[in-house]
């Protein structure tokens, strides 16, 4: 049963990886092209989340002691609340934007229909 929950943990840090480093790959694209704010959030807060498998994988690596629990427990929930605040305001600030941009775009359409009609 041991083994069954190591394999599976170590398919759930792999899997996990893959998924951050997409998302970063997303994300850091989309901030070089629109270089707003909430997309530098994102990409940190992504960048937290692959630190916080990074310490828990090394578990994986290292020799189970007390002290590499305390520590590897210690940091992953560290980078987890770093990464839920970032990504948390990231995404605040993304549908913000998104609802701006929306509002522009409709009061636009309207003047556009405006004026289409008194001519």
């Amino acid at each position: 049963m041991l083994r069954y929950l190591n394999h599976l943990f170590q398919v759930q840090v792999v899997l996990f990886l893959i998924v951050q480093l997409t998302l970063l790959y997303l994300q850091g694209a989309a901030l070089r092209r629109h270089k707003n704010c909430c997309f530098l959030l994102l990409v940190a807060s992504t960048i937290c989340g692959i630190f916080v498998l990074a310490a828990t994988g090394t578990m994986l690596v290292f020799t189970r002691t007390e002290a590499l629990l305390v520590w590897s427990y210690s940091l992953g929930f560290l980078f987890g609340i770093a990464q839920g605040v970032l990504g948390l305001i990231g995404a605040a600030l993304l549908f913000r934007d998104y609802r701006r941009l929306a509002e522009h775009v409709s009061s636009v359409v309207a003047n556009q229909l405006e004026s289409d009609r008194i001519v």
